[in-house]
């Protein structure tokens, strides 16, 4: 059970070359719209090619398991996961 109130961080991951515009952008903003979420993106400035392509919400627990899997259906979507706010990303990068 959640406190009342906790949000938890709903992560999307669209395929590389998938920027701002494009049509993958477009179809994930709208998913998202229908789905009632409100994803931005990671690097607002789009100055990093790799962080271009993540796009995050704050939303209820209950919002995400309900988003993740038709986020998941989208062609350009690599990946589509919630976890909570804060948690280090899933995977480690090597330095």
């Amino acid at each position: 059970m959640t406190a009342e109130g906790a949000r938890v961080e709903l992560v999307v991951k669209l395929v590389p070359g998938a920027l701002p515009g494009s049509r993958a952008h477009r179809a994930l903003l709208s998913l998202a719209s229908d789905l009632g979420i409100e994803l931005r993106p990671v690097d607002p400035t789009g100055s990093d090619p790799d962080l271009a392509t993540y796009h995050v919400a704050l939303v209820t627990p209950e919002a995400a398991a309900r988003a993740v899997a038709p986020l998941r259906q989208l062609d350009d979507v690599e990946a589509a996961y919630s976890r909570a706010r804060g948690e280090p990303p899933a995977e480690r990068v090597a330095p």
